[in-house]
């Protein structure tokens, strides 16, 4: 499968398996990323945004070599992105923040495409031929941001149903989804 990893389950993943702190995911990362380079690869923007997302959170000591094994191993790759800008005006409509303190999110739907477009020919049907792997609610459910939390933000993630997630699957073959779903579901 081809996967966008979101840098708060980079995270996450460095939490849970340097730090050996827990790290509120809907659950453990590890077979997440021990999947890369057997049965998924991950994908990230030439341009380095993503990277740059990912490196940000974490000890760049650890995080260096990581990354170095990931592409050596063929566990991740870099490719082109384009800007995008029907989806972004439809997401806009729903409230994901394309611009801003947060439209650095978008970097990840961009890749997304980017992998859509990567794939030729397209198969028939409606699977998904991306995933992003996140629990940032803004990809699941802007409008909740402020306010689910708890057990209401778990709901939300595992739902697999919020708006943002039904017009990227339906739409463009992009499945949003939280490391609990992903795990168990493919």
């Amino acid at each position: 499968m081809e996967l966008v990893i979101d840098a708060q389950v980079v995270k996450a993943y460095f939490d849970e398996t340097v730090l050996e702190i827990p790290h509120g995911l809907t659950e453990n990362t590890a077979p997440l990323f021990d999947r890369l380079g057997e049965i998924d690869r991950v994908n990230l923007d030439e341009g380095g945004q993503i990277e740059h997302e990912w490196r940000e959170p974490v000890d760049s000591e650890w995080f260096d070599p990581w990354l170095a094994k990931l592409f050596t191993s063929g566990a991740a790759r870099e490719i082109p992105t384009t800007s995008c800008q029907r989806i972004r005006a439809e997401l806009d409509r729903f409230g994901f923040p394309t611009r801003g303190k947060h439209g650095k999110d978008f970097w990840y739907i961009r890749t997304s495409k980017a992998v859509l477009d990567d794939v030729t020919p397209i198969p028939p049907g409606r699977n998904p031929l991306a995933f992003i792997v996140s629990e940032d609610l803004h990809f699941h459910s802007p409008q909740e941001v402020s306010t689910a939390s708890g057990k209401r933000r778990f709901r939300i993630l595992t739902s697999g149903n919020g708006p943002i997630v039904r017009h990227l699957r339906r739409s463009y073959r992009i499945e949003v989804t939280c490391v609990q779903n992903y795990l168990q579901n493919v």
